[in-house]
């Protein structure tokens, strides 16, 4: 079961991206699977190291652990996540990938506001030294 806390942070993901936060059924798994417990059928067949090369935003927001995520008056978002060693900055354009907590969240603007007023933020408590 997924606790409460992991499912509000994937939930807050999906309605950024217009996507129905109630389907519970996209909030299953968010974890890093090991290589013996992924599932090719739920990817299309493919293996992880596939998905992440065709569908990376999606194996990250669903197996990776939002770290940050910040949301701005005028509708901008972006979010951070750890996933597999790495860490992703994700936001309505693009997805890059890090080796560091802090040029993920510089990437994303976590704490910033210099564009727009910060409307809705969320920093894990191991990160919130980085802003």
């Amino acid at each position: 079961m997924v606790d409460a806390k992991k499912s509000e942070q994937f939930k807050r993901a999906a309605s950024n991206l217009g996507i129905d936060p109630e389907e519970e059924d996209l909030f299953i798994s968010p974890k890093y699977v090991p290589d013996a417990q992924w599932d090719p059928e739920r990817w299309n067949g493919l293996s992880q190291e596939e998905a992440m090369e065709q569908m990376p935003g999606d194996v990250v927001m669903e197996l990776g652990e939002e770290i940050a995520s910040q949301s701005w008056r005028n509708g901008s978002w972006s979010n951070v996540y750890e996933y597999n060693g790495k860490f992703y900055s994700l936001d309505e354009v693009d997805m890059v990938e890090f080796d560091y907590p802090q040029d993920a969240f510089k990437r994303a603007n976590i704490g910033r506001n210099d564009f727009d007023e910060i409307d809705s933020q969320y920093i894990d408590s191991k990160y919130k030294h980085l802003v």
